[in-house]
């Protein structure tokens, strides 16, 4: 969990490949910017994932994709 823990920056590529098998994935209430898409390369099996309360723009394709399966 790191929710609440000060990030200021963009998610990088290597994080998802990083945690792309985790089962909760909490990074709620930081200052995390930037567009998802631009990161998010290949779709992830990340169960839940909280990314509210942050600063993201953009369509966040792979999450989309896994829903609508």
């Amino acid at each position: 969990m790191m929710s609440n823990i000060g990030i200021l920056d963009t998610i990088p590529t290597w994080f998802w490949e990083q945690f792309s098998q985790a089962s909760y994935l909490d990074l709620s209430h930081n200052q995390i910017h930037g567009e998802l898409g631009a990161t998010l390369k290949n779709p992830i099996s990340v169960y839940n994932v909280d990314l509210s309360k942050n600063h993201f723009h953009g369509k966040l394709l792979y999450l989309q994709m896994m829903w609508s399966t």
